[in-house]
């Protein structure tokens, strides 16, 4: 029984210097707005990565319907048989939104009418909103700049096949021809 008071007797002690504190309810109080603001930062984040993650599903759902469409046309070249595409791209889509734009000019002259012009612009710029969903207008979608494309195809073993490949890939993307690279499909 002994060494079981001893080992709350610290346990009481820090109960006891706590309750002498002035303010105990105030500080208590404070550390849990704390807490309280510091959760709200940790889920507000989770869901700001989680929207940019959603970004980015969409971004690799275009980038791979580029290459679908256009392995479906390159498929279509006479002796090109089946075809496989490959978009590198450098970084990702990036959206443009629509802007609201107020722009408000004032115009004085002095008091006597004489020379001394001052001209003051003001712009304002707010995030146009046409959808009910409260979401932004967006004004164009940027494609990020083309690295490379690689091309695999079952034909490619005929060099004119593969001239037909290269020139058709570099129209439809409107890329140089060295960023290109065909291979021979196993």
């Amino acid at each position: 029984m002994n060494d079981n008071e001893e080992k709350k007797k610290p346990f009481k002690e820090f109960i006891r210097k706590i309750k002498s504190v002035k303010n105990i309810e105030i500080i208590v109080c404070i550390i849990l707005i704390a807490i309280i603001l510091l959760l709200y930062g940790i889920v507000r984040e989770a869901k700001k990565k989680q929207a940019e993650s959603g970004n980015a599903g969409a971004t690799i759902v275009e980038t791979a319907s580029d290459e679908e469409r256009l392995a479906a046309v390159l498929s279509k070249i006479k002796g090109a048989g089946k075809v496989e595409v490959y978009i590198g791209y450098d970084g990702n889509f990036e959206t443009v939104y629509a802007f609201d734009k107020t722009t408000n000019t004032t115009t004085r002259t002095d008091d006597s009418g004489g020379a001394n012009l001052t001209t003051t612009v003001t712009e304002e710029k707010s995030t146009a909103v046409f959808d009910e969903n409260k979401k932004p207008l967006i004004e164009k979608t940027v494609a990020p700049k083309i690295t490379g494309v690689i091309v695999v195809a079952e034909g490619a073993k005929d060099v004119a096949v593969r001239l037909n490949i290269l020139k058709a890939v570099a129209t439809a993307l409107n890329v140089n021809e060295k960023i290109i690279e065909i291979f021979i499909m196993n």
